[in-house]
């Protein structure tokens, strides 16, 4: 027995052709949206708009979504941003930024095979904030009502970029209120001291402690055995001294052999796998970093 159906085709021309009713409901259902993620998130990224290295100096912004200061949540595209030329004599620092736009005579083409057009979809571009060249070279400030997604370090006469040139930490900060949430993975390197993993550092201005939960999986030479260590770190600013400060702790029957220690002026944590060795030895780290803010 057939209750009944729906014609698909009526109702996309429905859709289309209520402009006066549909308009309201996309502003109340864009208000809600809005609402909902202010209390949940700080202005700044909520999801995606990694930063990667394509090729020379040009970077690209995955796409995600973000929250600007002027309550516009959009949806950004994959798009792609060149920095400048490297300076012949210092290194400098440039940021990426996210500017807030809005894409004008947008071509879409409905259920019907119709073409129609949407006039002001709201959206955000990459933007690049070149530093000064300098010795030793200070990240500009952001630019008002923008989103800092990466502070980038361009070396003298430097052509090509690589992938830990890009710190990602002006996004990461701004991810929530009151806490940041943020799951990544890095590659851990045998025979390492003192090298820094580039996604973990605390913010001193803008935080006051960042817990990070962390798994380390490692194999040997054989790859018929490892080892799986789950554990906990403690990066946390002492308000007297501005220094950071670090207590970290593994849990199981095995430990992993990768230390982890944070510079107490900078906040960037590093780790140590120097008493480990082989040229098959491979290993991951997964860790997710709660943030409380100031």
């Amino acid at each position: 027995m057939r209750l009944g159906f729906i014609n698909l085709t009526d109702l996309a021309l429905l859709l289309w052709k209520s402009n006066d009713h549909f308009k309201p409901l996309q502003d109340f259902l864009k208000d809600y949206l809005v609402t909902v993620y202010k209390e949940q998130h700080k202005v700044g990224v909520i999801s995606g708009c990694a930063v990667t290295v394509t090729s020379g100096l040009e970077v690209q912004v995955a796409a995600g979504v973000v929250l600007f200061d002027n309550d516009e949540l959009v949806k950004v595209e994959v798009l792609t941003e060149t920095l400048d030329a490297a300076d012949p004599t210092d290194p400098r620092l440039d940021r990426l930024e996210l500017v807030h736009s809005v894409a004008n005579n947008l071509q879409v083409t409905n259920t019907l095979s119709q073409v129609k057009q949407f006039d002001k979809l709201q959206t955000g571009t990459p933007t690049k904030n070149t530093g000064v060249a300098a010795p030793s070279p200070v990240l500009p400030a952001k630019t008002a009502n923008t989103i800092s997604l990466a502070s980038i370090s361009v070396a003298a006469t430097q052509t090509v970029l690589a992938q830990s040139d890009i710190s990602e930490t002006e996004k990461v900060r701004d991810i929530s209120r009151p806490v940041d949430n943020l799951t990544r993975e890095e590659d851990i390197l045998n025979t390492q001291a003192g090298t820094d993993l580039p996604g973990l550092l605390i913010d001193k201005t803008k935080h006051r402690m960042l817990i990070v939960e962390y798994h380390i999986k490692r194999k040997t030479d054989t790859g018929s055995s490892g080892v799986s260590v789950p554990g906990r770190m403690y990066l946390f600013v002492n308000p007297e001294t501005n220094d950071v400060f670090r207590s970290d702790e593994q849990f199981g029957d095995d430990v992993s052999g990768v230390d982890f220690d944070v510079d107490a002026t900078s906040g960037q944590v590093t780790y140590d796998s120097s008493t480990i060795a082989g040229a098959n030895y491979v290993a991951k780290l997964k860790y997710s970093t709660t943030a409380f803010d100031i």
